[in-house]
């Protein structure tokens, strides 16, 4: 039997085991015994059962036990018991083959625990951004959630497809007839075809047969026809092929309009989840809404900036193993997608580092934990829910907490530590969409959470 362990990257080896069937003869003989006296097959005594039947139906069964015992002595030995590796975590198989009566071949990654000591931080410059619950964004969260509740009306008759005053994103159900370019004249054996279309869809910006459409539609209203001409160009990979001219009449059977219905006090109900009843109530709520999303978006925005600069200026080194196993776990759980993997493995190594670095500030007691934080009654007992909420939404520490978590005690030391410099945020506009859904969601996950039966 042949063992040998190489370097897998940063903190990361692998255990290779070799074996020949000779090797695994008195292991296998051995687990075959084991089952056999546990066995209780009909038409055999108890613990009876012929061996060559054992091996037959328990087949995956003993290849699984002969490869563990095997993997479990040579990790031991060989890294547990060696006193060379300090091992985080469980270790994983990458290689493995074995079939019964034949050679194992085992390739089992394991990762170490990184070394390092802390650097002092106090006084370095940390500039952090912050959002202002300006009127603007209040009102534009405010009209963003509206947008939640609009609906599609046809056009009046004194509106024409894409009017400036609200018509840019029209939507207009035709029926095209495909017609000779040059002469108009109907296709020999061409049939109607409807066709919906929203004006300025930035995915078909490139289109030219999309762009010409719209341009004929604008200024028309249902029951008018127009020409449409393009030109369509090859197709990807398609050679020795020039481009065709084409055209059809369109008739434009319906022409709709995005509105926001007026305010109710249904409404608002409705989009607030029943948090508010009133339509006067709205605008204020609106707001108080708006300034806790602030509140948590900078605390998160500020977590993260400390959390980042830490990083940096401890340089951790990180198990590349345990990045490479995270990766594994996201493509197992959404799919492979189209996410950059290089920017999605510095995510994971940043996550790895922060928690080697706040863990060892506990353990070297840099801060104190557990503490209590007293709440002293500033905050409402619904708002310090709402704010649990909203802190759930963005998936950051609890800012509010009668036992914070140690994380939150390293970041609160950390602020300290740093010299924090705040400045505004320029690009708030940006998050307003942001913003609307987190209260959106906040109030959805707080009606859910209060409809469900209380235990007794």
């Amino acid at each position: 039997m042949q063992h040998n362990i190489r370097d897998a990257g940063t903190l990361t080896y692998v255990l290779e085991i070799d074996a020949t069937a000779e090797d695994l003869t008195l292991d296998v003989r051995q687990a075959v015994r084991k089952r056999r006296s546990a066995s209780n097959l009909k038409g055999f005594r108890p613990g009876r059962v012929p061996h060559q039947w054992i091996r037959r139906l328990y087949k995956r069964e003993l290849e699984e036990e002969v490869a563990k015992t095997i993997i479990d002595e040579a990790y031991e030995d060989l890294v547990t018991q060696s006193g060379q590796y300090d091992v985080v975590g469980s270790p994983r198989r990458l290689g493995y083959s074995y079939e019964l009566e034949g050679a194992l071949h085992v390739e089992l990654e394991f990762v170490t625990k990184p070394v390092f000591e802390l650097k002092d931080i106090e006084k370095e410059v940390l500039e952090v951004k912050n959002v202002k619950p300006t009127d603007e964004i209040v009102d534009a969260i405010a009209e963003r959630l509206g947008k939640i509740n609009e609906g599609m009306r046809p056009l009046a008759d004194d509106e024409r497809i894409g009017d400036e005053d609200g018509g840019m994103q029209d939507a207009v159900l035709c029926e095209a007839t495909e017609v000779d370019p040059a002469t108009g004249v109907v296709l020999v054996g061409v049939s109607k075809v409807e066709m919906e279309v929203q004006l300025n869809e930035p995915a078909y910006a490139d289109n030219p047969e999309y762009q010409a459409l719209c341009a004929a539609l604008i200024g028309r209203r249902a029951g008018d026809q127009v020409l449409v001409k393009f030109t369509e160009e090859p197709a990807d990979g398609v050679v020795e092929t020039n481009p065709v001219d084409r055209a059809y009449n369109a008739t434009i059977k319906e022409a709709k309009r995005r509105y926001i219905p007026e305010l109710t006090d249904e409404l608002v109900q409705f989009m607030s989840c029943g948090f508010v009843e009133f339509v006067d109530e709205w605008p204020g709520a609106i707001r108080r809404m708006t300034e806790l999303v602030t509140e948590i978006w900078n605390a998160k925005s500020k977590d993260d900036a400390i959390i980042a600069r830490t990083i940096e200026l401890q340089d951790v080194p990180v198990p590349e193993g345990l990045v490479r196993r995270n990766l594994d776990e996201y493509r197992e759980s959404v799919g492979q997608g189209k996410s950059d993997e290089s920017t999605r493995a510095d995510y994971f190594r940043q996550i790895l580092a922060w928690h080697y670095v706040h863990e060892k500030m506990h353990k070297t007691e840099l801060f104190k934990w557990p503490v209590e934080h007293k709440l002293d009654g500033t905050v409402a007992e619904q708002e310090l829910e709402t704010i649990r909420v909203l802190e759930s939404v963005f998936g950051s520490e609890s800012l509010y907490s009668e036992r914070p978590t140690p994380q939150r005690c390293a970041l609160d030391y950390l602020a300290e530590q740093f010299d924090i410099k705040e400045s505004d945020d320029d690009s708030s506009d940006d998050i307003v969409s942001t913003f609307a859904m987190a209260i959106f969601r906040c109030w959805s996950n707080m009606s859910l959470e209060a409809s469900r039966p209380k235990g007794n």
